[in-house]
């Protein structure tokens, strides 16, 4: 199980992050910042089991400079990934970036804050507490960033853009929640999925996040305490998610 310093870590970043201090004029702000600090923690397990250095961060384009700075197309190393789940945040990945004077490979985000209606698809639902919203969203874009690195560093394949890459980043975020035995905010973003994301957008994938779902091993499996850290929970993902993509090739062609 993913240390609990480390679970123990994000729950303290997320404190100061409850419904009252998401306020109508801030909340945006709020959300970038209970963001930024999860993603970065993400980030921190995550190197506890990969020692090719990697960084990230959500950054605000509604300042011009940052606005200007990912308008540009003229750096070669960038490989642009995919958008969130609501498609407010982009995700932009550099194999060879230099933050805080140092080289590594780094996973940028980008929203802008003046969105009056960034968080309203969730909210609107009654579905998700604002903590839930942002550790799904944060689980989900670090499952586009650890994939995206794992494929520049030659360990895995590369996964295409669009509908498999959306597919893979949801399952992490399940295993993230599944994990820590919060089964019913993983069942929650199932039928958000299948519910409030339209079939012909290429994050519609409800049978497939159910497979998986059910292909996740049960507390006490061996699995499961394999797991140490986000690193870790990524191979679990990849693991799981070809038990449940032969399950559910195999249920939809008995049906057919």
């Amino acid at each position: 199980m993913i240390k609990a310093s480390i679970v123990a870590s994000l729950l303290t970043c997320l404190m100061g992050f409850s419904s009252a201090s998401f306020g109508q004029n801030n909340k945006n702000h709020d959300f970038r910042l209970a963001m930024s600090t999860t993603f970065k923690r993400m980030i921190q397990s995550y190197q506890k089991g990969e020692s090719s250095p990697l960084g990230g961060d959500i950054l605000d384009s509604s300042r011009p400079n940052v606005a200007r700075f990912f308008g540009r197309d003229v750096d070669a190393s960038i490989e642009h990934g995919s958008h969130s789940p609501d498609q407010s945040i982009s995700l932009h990945y550099y194999h060879d970036a230099v933050l805080d004077g140092k080289k590594t490979a780094a996973c940028l985000m980008t929203f802008d804050t003046t969105q009056p209606g960034f968080l309203a698809g969730y909210e609107s639902t009654g579905l998700f507490t604002k903590a839930e919203i942002t550790y799904y969203l944060a689980a989900h874009e670090f499952g586009h960033c650890a994939a995206l690195h794992q494929a520049s560093l030659g360990n895995m394949q590369s996964i295409p853009v669009g509908a498999d890459q959306e597919l893979f980043a949801d399952q992490y975020a399940l295993a993230f929640f599944l994990l820590q035995d919060k089964v019913n905010t993983a069942k929650k973003i199932i039928i958000f999925n299948r519910n409030n994301v339209s079939k012909s957008d290429h994050h519609h994938h409800p049978d497939e996040l159910e497979a998986f779902f059910n292909a996740f091993p049960q507390k006490g499996d061996q699995l499961r305490a394999t797991v140490k850290n986000t690193y870790d929970l990524v191979a679990l993902t990849i693991q799981v998610g070809a038990k449940s993509a032969l399950a559910y090739s195999q249920k939809t062609s008995q049906e057919h």
